[in-house]
Formats: C-alpha cells, structure tokens, sequence
C-alpha cells in the first residue's frame, strides 16, 4: 500500500486502548518506533500502553526513563481493543506481550522488513524505508502532527540505529532528508550518538573482550561466529541485553562475508543474529530458520542448543557461500 491514511488513523480513533509491543531483543528502532506510535496514539484520543517482554539494552534507557513508562506484559490488567505492531508484523516476536490480546483484538502493523508477515488484519510495510521510525515520520505528516523535542529524538535513533548512524548500504538519500527533518523538530544527533555509542558499562566492554577472544573463523576466512552462554556472561559480569554491537566487531574482519552470534542462556533456545557484507541475504537466511531482517542484519531463534544451532547454520551459510564462489 502506499501509506497509513486513513486506514490506521481511523482504526485508533475507534479504539480505547492501544497496546504497542516492543519485540524481543528490542533495538533502537523498536524502542524508539514503539514510543513515538504511542504518542500518536493519545493524539488520536486512545490510551497508549508500551510493554516489552525483554529487558531494554542500557543504551537506549535514555528513551525509555521519559515520561512514558515501559511495561513488564504482567504488570498490564486492562483489555486491548487493537495491537500496534511496529518494527514488526507477527505476534510471534512480541513474547509474552502477545498475551495480554484476545480473538476479538484487531492486529495493525506497520513493518519496513522486506518479509513481513501479512497475517496482521491490516499492514503497512515498506521494505524500502531504512528504518520504522523513517515511516512513522511520514504518518506523522499526513496527520499533520509535529514531533516533541523527545519525540524526534525517539524516531531519530530509531532511524541512526537501522543505519549504522547513516554508514549502511540502507542510508538513502530520503532517509537523510527524513533524518534532517527530525533534527528541525528538536532531535541532537551529538547527544544521541553519545548516549548510544559512549556510555558503555564495564560489563559490556568485558563481555566484547570475551566474545572476541572466544571467536572463531571458519577455514576459508569468509564466516565467523562466536557462541555466549552462561559462562561468557558470568566472566564478563554482563547481561544478555548487553551483546549488541558485538557482531559488527566479527563482521569488522577483513574478508568475513557472514558474521553469526549465537546467544544461549541456561537451557533456553539458541538466538542468532546475523550480519553480511552483502553477498549473502542474511534476511532470507533467517527466514528459512523462522526468523526474519535486512538483506545485511537479521536474526533467528532456533528450539535447541548452541552447538546444533551452529553446525546447522554454518553448514547453510557455507553452501549458501559456494553458490556463490
């Protein structure tokens, strides 16, 4: 479709309450989309809740310690009428927020990743905007609403973090312009890269210095991919929420094509992050796995151990990589 009017406008100006789910493993375009959808929302007249079923990395709590707060799904006892998926279009990457809906809660969605998934009662994707936040920019226009100060700078690092701070094959010329228009509404690009790239914890650095130590390339030089578990956490002293940025470190590797990062706590699944130079599609890869991303940053989780999850994908990737020699 070529925009969210009137569509979406009116589904939440008939609605009361509006539940807008981080997915898991939420990243700045999440957190940031999520906050700024919300906002609109209460401009439309409906109530907003904003809930995450994952902790929020630390770089982004800049976002989430405004004036909104971010929920735990259990501290939420209220029905939806409607779900506000964006950054995403399944109710399978929600987690446990997607048990506060019912049969009768309508699904909107609103996705820039090329395989969105379409079971939603109404969606709005564009692959080809750089990030969500570049979209709710554009719904934000049509309804003639112009972002706070906080706002812009939500939407901001939405679109900073989906573009490598505008160094991704992604940054468009539109992007940049959409970018620009954010900084006029109040957003400081200095700050934003500052809160999200220079204030690491001494947990995060320790746990880079253990992954890259615990790196593995794979014979040829073209995959590498480490594995985090309990372990890799307890010597860092680090968290699980405290691993992004790590895979762009592997990826950094002079002739790597493929960058994997495979996160395993306790018995739980496998989560696997994936990172390209652009020969493979990462995204597609994902896909196969039931996951789902960018052709150059995507993501799965795979029901079974680390080790399996890896002979499995590197056996993928590597065959995805001889095609292609």
């Amino acid at each position: 479709m070529s925009g969210p009017e009137p569509a979406l406008s009116q589904a939440i100006r008939d609605a009361r309450r509006v539940l807008v789910p981080l997915h898991l493993s939420p990243d700045g375009d999440s957190v940031g989309s999520a906050l700024a959808a919300a906002w609109a929302v209460e401009a439309l007249g409906a109530s907003a809740y904003v809930t995450t079923a994952d902790p929020i990395p630390r770089k982004y709590h800049f976002l989430s310690e405004g004036d909104r707060a971010i929920l735990d799904p259990g501290e939420v006892e209220v029905d939806f009428d409607l779900l506000l998926l964006v950054d995403g279009s399944s109710t399978d990457r929600v987690g446990r927020s997607a048990d506060l809906i019912d049969a009768h809660t309508r699904i909107y969605a609103i996705d820039h990743h090329r395989n969105a998934d379409s079971r939603a009662d109404w969606l709005w994707s564009d692959p080809g905007a750089a990030a969500t936040a570049q979209m709710l920019m554009r719904w934000f226009d049509e309804l003639s609403l112009v972002p706070t100060p906080f706002i812009a700078s939500c939407l901001y690092t939405g679109l900073a973090t989906d573009t490598g701070f505008f160094a991704y094959a992604n940054t468009t010329s539109c992007a940049l312009y959409v970018a620009g228009r954010m900084v006029e509404c109040g957003a400081s690009p200095d700050w934003i890269h500052a809160r999200v790239n220079e204030h690491r914890t001494e947990g995060e650095l320790r746990l880079l210095g253990v992954a890259l130590t615990a790196m593995r390339v794979d014979e040829d030089g073209r995959v590498t991919w480490v594995i985090l578990d309990d372990e890799a956490f307890r010597r860092a002293g680090a968290s699980q929420e405290e691993t992004e940025g790590i895979i762009n470190h592997l990826r950094a590797l002079d002739g790597v094509e493929v960058a994997m990062v495979i996160t395993c706590i306790g018995a739980g699944p496998a989560r696997v992050s994936f990172r390209s130079r652009g020969r493979i599609d990462v995204g597609a890869l994902a896909a196969e796995f039931g996951g789902g991303g960018h052709d150059r940053a995507s993501g799965c989780t795979l029901d079974m151990p680390a080790e399996r999850a890896r002979t499995i994908l590197l056996a993928r990737i590597r065959s995805l990589l001889g095609d292609r020699a």
